[in-house]
């Protein structure tokens, strides 16, 4: 159970990234890196290195396609963008789970939950090694509860090829 000890951790320096969230644009700089979740390279303002623990590493600080048509280009859009995803970084790295691809995969209940539009409600349970991931999706109406925590392990249950190819998974504390 080392998700546990790690949450007060994961607390504080999320706290952190939303305070400093309205400083960190200062420091930015436009420098070549991925956009838009993966899906291309690109020049737009990132964080320094030593700063990356506050960056996400498959988005600029203009964040992702939708992210950037609805907050336009700005300081404040980065802040906001800042807000959305404090301390990725930190949980990617620091806190993250390494996966071996030796580690035993055991799924229970459905790795197609998802609070995506049009997604699927339940309960899926991923154990990968040593690591964990329970995502639960709850139907409210028009909206839906989201639980998800453990090390985010779903994408291994939906892509068990993964293993070989993405040795860590990034530390998981969302409701």
């Amino acid at each position: 159970m080392i998700w546990l000890p790690l949450l007060p951790l994961w607390f504080v320096f999320n706290l952190l990234a939303y305070l400093l969230a309205p400083i960190l644009p200062l420091f930015a700089s436009d420098q070549f890196g991925m956009s838009d979740n993966n899906h291309y390279r690109r020049v737009e303002p990132r964080l320094p290195e030593w700063l990356n623990w506050f960056m996400t590493d498959d988005n600029s600080l203009l964040g992702d396609a939708a992210f950037a048509a609805l907050h336009g280009e700005s300081y404040w859009s980065m802040v906001k963008w800042l807000w959305r995803n404090p301390a990725v970084g930190f949980e990617r790295g620091v806190l993250a789970a390494t996966i071996k691809p030796s580690d035993r995969l055991r799924v229970l209940g459905s790795p197609q939950v998802s609070d995506a539009p049009h997604g699927c409600a339940g309960v899926c349970f991923v154990m990968l090694g040593w690591y964990w991931n329970l995502v639960v999706v709850i139907p409210l109406g028009s909206r839906c509860f989201k639980l998800d925590i453990g090390w985010q392990l779903k994408t291994y249950a939906e892509q068990p090829h993964r293993i070989a190819t993405q040795p860590t998974a990034r530390y998981a504390m969302s409701v």
